[in-house]
């Protein structure tokens, strides 16, 4: 099932090139930002792409759909893989790298993984599908031992989370039925729960649709983000979400999502809610239209993609941790 995803960032180091910015009429002391520079190769276009945990190498999605590395420190481009791919996933210790790759028929899509050489950030060995049927947005575990992702379920609604060893193997079914496509999968540090990030459903007529409205004044259903036990048992709606991305931080602290409601007019800044991970309200951030969290760094920093008229395209940061964000 296509869906939209979050862009995921692995963890930071010091020592990159940062300058720092301040959006405009916002005092830089609420709501400050950094310009992330030197991630991708110069002049590329990238669809998607992930920083390792080292912060020194890029996989990233090229316009031929093809899985490539970009080495921030020797300046040099490799392919790892063909494509089409997306919704690429590295593992913290970067040996194993995890995505979504389109089948012989058109909208098949598979989840495979494949083995790299830490030292290199290259292929070791050949690609390992790991899904059975249909499904996406892989998320690998903090130990790099399972990789978790969202089935597309058989009645053609909706998606279930399940993890399966990285390696392969049976896969097992920790949250059946969520009732919409999933934006992401993340996982907690200890490796004992999943948050997942579930887009809104479908907004059409009660007397076609398996999915009726309560009511004809509500257009579209907000999306929710999801806790449940990487064991399986009872599945908890942490919050509701417009856009349930970027959802839970890589530190296990935080959520950040688009609040529910409305839709802003068109050009409009859009609030951002910033809770802890058990959805307590902590924060709002306004951010104009041209800028969108896409995923994260290390700890609470959100990972902003920046998009103004005629101008390329900017990856900003924001450390949106406890007290940081006014």
């Amino acid at each position: 099932m296509k869906v939209l995803t979050a862009l995921v960032a692995a963890s930071i180091v010091g020592g990159w090139a940062l300058a720092a910015q301040s959006p405009a009429g916002a005092p830089a002391a609420s709501r400050e930002t950094r310009e992330l520079l030197d991630v991708l190769p110069a002049g590329t276009k990238a669809g998607q792409f992930v920083l390792t945990a080292d912060g020194q190498r890029t996989f990233f999605v090229n316009d031929a759909g093809e899985a490539w590395l970009y080495d921030r420190t020797k300046k040099t481009n490799a392919r790892v893989a063909a494509g089409p791919l997306w919704d690429l996933s590295v593992s913290p210790k970067s040996d194993v790298l995890a995505y979504t790759k389109g089948g012989d028929r058109r909208g098949d899509q598979f989840v495979w993984s494949l083995a790299l050489d830490p030292a290199t950030g290259l292929a070791r060995g050949s690609e390992q599908r790991l899904s059975t049927n249909q499904g996406d947005v892989p998320s690998i575990s903090p130990d790099a031992k399972l990789v978790a992702f969202a089935r597309d379920d058989p009645s053609g609604v909706g998606q279930s989370a399940v993890v399966v060893p990285t390696g392969g193997g049976a896969e097992k079914v920790v949250a059946a039925g969520v009732p919409s496509s999933v934006a992401n999968i993340r996982w907690t540090p200890d490796g004992k729960t999943l948050y997942i990030s579930v887009n809104s459903p479908v907004a059409c007529q009660p007397e076609w649709s398996c999915l009726p409205l309560a009511t004809q004044d509500l257009r579209q259903p907000p999306g929710s983000i999801r806790r449940v036990s990487v064991s399986g048992g009872a599945v908890t709606i942490v919050a509701p979400a417009r856009s349930p991305l970027p959802g839970l931080s890589p530190d296990g602290t935080t959520l950040m999502f688009l609040e529910a409601g409305a839709a802003s007019p068109p050009g409009a800044p859009r609030r951002w809610v910033v809770t802890g991970a058990d959805g307590a309200p902590r924060d709002t951030v306004t951010l104009p239209a041209t800028q969108s969290p896409i995923g994260w760094l290390s700890g609470s920093t959100v990972l902003i993609s920046s998009t103004e008229r005629n101008q390329p395209t900017k990856v900003l940061t924001m450390d949106v941790s406890a007290g940081r964000v006014r």
